[in-house]
């Protein structure tokens, strides 16, 4: 992984996250992208900044953030972005700021999913006024809207042993999504703005006529099941 695909892969694991706590979900906060600072790399050379775009519902706001590193690098190019990005099975590795205004990642503090219950999560929030998110409940609860879109294709996927492991409904005019399965394969569907799509090895797409989006939920759900079963 590289930097040009880590953030917009960082973006949809930090809505993930959101969605996953009970006061981030609550509030309907999702991350709509970083960019980060031209001298992103702090002086002390385990941090980066930049600025960070929150969304309350449809309302916007621009916040900081700061990515800490699981070490001091000497230089922008030494950054380790593979392993900056938290696995799914993870959580504990997100501050929302809300008073200073700031996001904070550190992809050290992950804790597994499993080492987490209610109680542990309830006591944290409760005693953590800065924001930590901490995931509870069901892992992978999938958005209605998803449903609504896709629920049809997700049953079939799910008997030729496809499972959802990701997901994330970001709210945005046109109610933009994002799916990830494993299985067989492992593919990402997602949905931007009207268009469907499969994201996966470009030259398996072309080859099953999937590079490309779709208007036509209908034919992007027979599309997609041909392929597979194919």
């Amino acid at each position: 992984m590289d930097e040009s695909s880590f953030w917009p892969a960082l973006e949809f694991r930090v809505c993930r996250e959101m969605y996953g706590d009970e006061d981030c979900s609550r509030e309907g906060l999702w991350c709509d992208g970083f960019l980060a600072h031209p001298d992103a790399l702090d002086p002390r050379r385990d941090r980066i900044r930049g600025d960070a775009w929150v969304c309350f519902g449809s309302m916007q706001e621009r916040r900081t953030f700061e990515l800490r590193l699981p070490r001091k690098v000497r230089t922008y190019e030494q950054i380790p972005w593979a392993e900056l990005l938290p696995p799914e099975d993870v959580t504990a590795w997100l501050t929302v700021d809300r008073e200073g205004k700031r996001l904070v990642v550190a992809p050290a503090d992950a804790v597994p999913d499993d080492a987490v219950n209610d109680a542990e999560a309830n006591d944290r929030q409760s005693a953590d006024d800065r924001g930590h998110v901490v995931r509870t409940g069901a892992r992978q609860t999938i958005a209605a809207q998803i449903r609504a879109d896709i629920g049809p294709l997700l049953q079939e996927l799910a008997g030729l042993g496809y499972q959802v492991v990701a997901s994330a409904y970001t709210p945005k005019r046109f109610g933009n999504w994002v799916v990830d399965l494993r299985g067989p394969s492992a593919f990402r569907m997602c949905k931007d703005r009207s268009q469907f799509l499969v994201i996966a090895d470009r030259r398996v797409m072309e080859q099953a006529g999937l590079w490309r989006s779709f208007d036509d939920p209908e034919e992007f759900a027979h599309s997609v099941l041909a392929w597979v079963a194919g």
